[in-house]
């Protein structure tokens, strides 16, 4: 038998290989590929049972911090210079206006729908926040 973080790491891969597979197919159609991998994850994970939730949980976090890491990366080579500066008042506030209010409907969906923990709100709002700040890389993604 493998060891654990062994075993996840060749499911990790494995995930990886398909869902680059499934990009490549989806590119050619012009396709967001983040919609196909949302289906494959709820398919191999909670609908069939075939990866285990503590079989990944070793890698998870490693392999989230490079998934953070190559969008951002990727997605830099994308910007033109010339047009960031032309643009940077409007992008600054986009910014700042996506991220304030993916926060905040995080914090008042996470506080007042749910009731995560009810005796100390700002709980709610520090996982508003880390989730507010994390959206611009699924927007990155699509």
């Amino acid at each position: 038998m493998l060891a654990p973080e062994i075993h996840g790491l060749f499911i990790a891969s494995l995930i990886i290989f398909i869902g680059f597979i499934g990009s490549v197919l989806l590119n050619r159609h012009n396709i967001p590929d983040a919609i196909f991998l949302i289906v494959l994850g709820y398919i191999l994970g909670p609908l069939t049972g075939i990866v285990d939730v503590n079989t990944l949980s070793s890698v998870a976090p490693i392999l989230g911090a490079l998934a953070l890491i190559a969008i951002m990366f990727e997605s830099s080579f994308g910007i033109n210079l010339k047009e960031l500066v032309v643009s940077a008042k409007s992008s600054l506030i986009l910014a700042t206006v996506g991220f304030t209010i993916s926060s905040i409907v995080t914090y008042l969906f996470l506080y007042y729908v749910i009731g995560f923990y009810p005796e100390n709100p700002l709980f709610s709002l520090m996982i508003g926040t880390i989730i507010g700040g994390g959206s611009g890389a699924i927007i990155a993604s699509i």
